[in-house]
């Protein structure tokens, strides 16, 4: 069967989609106030590094003060003794955090951590419970850990094993490009963004997927089946579509064991005596 007619039969969009950045914060933030009432979280905890964090961490922020607790959210940037002073993120984030959120809480731990994806998210893990002890309550002093993973990242499989061992994934149907979109849309730093955009190693983000981020994003819609590849045909130079499609189909193949991982026997391995 041609692809253009098994499109038409599946009824895939010819456009992209487009989201409403005002309701679409206000949805995570009601989303995460539904989800942290019902599991009656004590509290969140998040990295923060760039905008997937920053928005995650402000719509945690908004949520918890519709719950009245809202010193209950605490972000963490991990950074080196030598970069903390000359950190963009405690520099000029840090301080529009605080005026969004003026009661929520933030940390910087410099404690050697370099930029060790798996010892943060280790020492974010003994973050969240470091304020409890054997005599308080551990279901007050605790933070429920927060991930920042997003669309494209769960599409692509370009996250580490550890961040899924978090409590919540708040804008992990948020497509990077989308991301972005309500990040502009709130008001966030411009350095943010920037570096959003720009080839990042430590993160795993080289140079096909800064120059070409939002045209990655078009091509994971279409690999979801929300977008015709009519559009990307039509829209996308050959050059760039090619560097796109290469793109995406490797990271989907080198990436595809996480989406298998922990492996688990197929049968049951008890064996009875007798």
């Amino acid at each position: 069967m041609k692809s253009g007619v098994a499109e038409l039969l599946h009824d895939i969009p010819e456009a992209p989609r487009k989201i409403d950045p005002a309701r679409t914060f206000d949805a995570i933030v009601q989303w995460i106030y539904s989800q942290c009432v019902a599991e009656r979280a004590p509290g969140l905890i998040m990295g923060i590094s760039g905008t997937d964090s920053i928005l995650t961490y402000l719509a945690c922020a908004k949520a918890f003060e519709r719950l009245a607790k809202p010193h209950r959210v605490l972000g963490v940037h991990f950074t080196t003794e030598a970069e903390k002073n000359n950190s963009w993120v405690v520099q000029e984030v840090f301080p529009w955090l605080k005026k969004m959120a003026p009661q929520a809480l933030l940390e910087i731990d410099s404690a050697d951590s370099g930029h060790d994806d798996q010892i943060r998210w280790g020492k974010l893990f003994s973050r969240a419970v470091s304020d409890t002890n054997n005599r308080d309550s551990l279901a007050s002093n605790y933070y429920f850990p927060v991930g920042t993973r997003n669309a494209t990242e769960e599409h692509l499989g370009t996250y580490s094993q550890l961040s899924g061992a978090v409590s919540m994934m708040p804008i992990v149907n948020i497509l990077k490009s989308e991301v972005l979109d309500i990040c502009a849309w709130l008001g966030v730093p411009d350095i943010a963004m920037r570096k959003s955009c720009e080839v990042d190693c430590d993160c795993g983000r080289f140079d096909v997927a800064a120059d070409y981020l939002r045209e990655v994003d078009l091509w994971v819609m279409h690999r979801m089946g929300i977008l015709s590849r009519g559009y990307l045909e039509r829209n996308m130079p050959a050059d760039v579509r090619n560097a796109v499609m290469e793109y995406v189909i490797e990271e989907e193949t080198r990436n595809q064991f996480r989406r298998r991982t922990p492996y688990k026997p197929s049968e049951n391995l008890v064996v009875l005596n007798g």
